[in-house]
């Protein structure tokens, strides 16, 4: 059984479109936008958001670029770990340090790479 995505879940990507069998947006803005014009409450945006799913990547997607600005945030001290990746948000986590963690995480969300299990749970599909 899918989850539902909430506004929260929405919020954490904010650059991600949003659809459903029907209809697609850009991102939330837009979503909000064109669907809600009186309350933007949290029980109204839940409300209209069901059905919807956001579109997100895996991070087994990641591109060269993406990986060349992560190589910023961890430590790597062979200058190896991208040979030996195993594909997962927590390899990565491994070895990166603590007060890194937080960019990292603006970072992967900023670009639509899925971090929280949202392709598995059904609040996303993969884009």
């Amino acid at each position: 059984m899918s989850e539902k995505l909430t506004l929260a879940d929405a919020m954490k990507y904010p650059n991600a479109g949003i659809k459903n069998d029907s209809r697609e947006y850009p991102n939330l803005v837009s979503f909000i936008d064109s669907n809600i014009k009186v309350d933007l409450s949290t029980p109204l945006v839940n409300a209209w958001l069901d059905g919807y799913q956001l579109v997100l990547r895996s991070i087994d997607q990641l591109t060269g670029d993406e990986k060349e600005d992560i190589s910023k945030f961890i430590i790597d001290e062979d200058d190896n770990f991208w040979w030996r990746w195993d594909g997962t948000f927590s390899q990565i986590l491994e070895i990166c340090p603590l007060e890194n963690i937080t960019v990292l995480i603006d970072y992967l969300r900023s670009r639509n790479i899925d971090i929280d299990g949202y392709i598995e749970n059904g609040k996303a599909v993969k884009g």
